[in-house]
């Protein structure tokens, strides 16, 4: 979505508001999946010798839990504030918002997300999902670089 800004630079103190979605299959990402159109809604303002883009972004995400690889879902929210100034558009009468809003989701996506805080994991040696109880494997193992001490401790 591009925002025409020929006019609003011509104009100290004018607004221009945006709202538009971008469909799930835009945004890419290794981790997440989109489950519903990203928003993007906010104005680009003219402040006189620059323009600000501020808005904010809202969707819901799937992705895996980082510690159990479980299903989890999650509403995301995030706000952008941008600043141009008014020699970056010398030769463009438009700014590309939905770019900034790629951008900016990609960025302010959480590194891990869990399916609960409490989420003990899975079990390092079977790997069963240690919330369905335990496994009973032994967890006592010897690290291969002590086993001489643990020889002379025989």
């Amino acid at each position: 979505m591009k925002v025409q800004i020929s006019r609003l630079m011509e104009e100290p103190g004018a607004a221009k508001a945006f709202d538009f979605l971008l469909p799930p299959e835009e945004i890419r990402h290794e981790e997440y999946r989109l489950l519903t159109p990203l928003r993007v809604c906010g104005n680009v303002i003219n402040t006189g010798n620059e323009l600000c883009l501020k808005g904010t972004l809202t969707t819901r995400l799937a992705g895996s839990c980082s510690r159990c690889l479980g299903p989890v879902t999650q509403d995301f929210r995030c706000e952008f504030d941008e600043l141009y100034d008014y020699g970056e558009f010398a030769e463009e009468d438009s700014l590309d918002v939905a770019e900034v809003a790629r951008e900016y989701f990609i960025a302010s996506l959480p590194l891990k997300v869990l399916c609960s805080d409490d989420c003990p994991g899975l079990c390092p040696i079977c790997g069963k999902p240690l919330a369905d109880g335990e496994c009973g494997c032994v967890k006592k193992e010897t690290d291969p670089r002590l086993a001489a001490l643990k020889k002379l401790l025989d």
